[in-house]
């Protein structure tokens, strides 16, 4: 919006309020190396991280129940997987739903 010309539209006002917002808690410290044009990060001290290794592996733990995934990953993807078949195999979605739709 702003390369656009729209500093002053409410818009932009809101975004910066919830930026803002956003960032109030980040803080901490970040090692970087640059090397002939290039930047790695290699090392975090971040003490409000939301990040959590207990929920980020793909072992079995007490804090996340892996089989809700499954579930989770459909109902994701259920949108993405409609506007497939609407586009390259419209014959399929129109037989595979029309048992439970009624069309006039």
């Amino acid at each position: 919006m702003v390369y656009g010309a729209k500093w002053f539209e409410p818009t932009v006002q809101h975004l910066t309020a919830y930026v803002k917002s956003q960032n109030q808690k980040v803080s901490g410290q970040v090692k970087l190396k640059l090397y002939k044009g290039s930047l790695q990060v290699v090392a975090l001290s971040l003490p409000n991280s939301l990040f959590n290794h207990n929920l980020a592996t793909f072992n079995k733990n007490y804090a996340f129940n892996q089989n809700s995934s499954a579930g989770f990953i459909e109902i994701y993807n259920l949108a993405q997987k409609i506007a497939y078949n609407l586009q390259f195999k419209p014959q399929f979605y129109l037989t595979a739903y029309s048992k439970d739709m009624k069309i006039d």
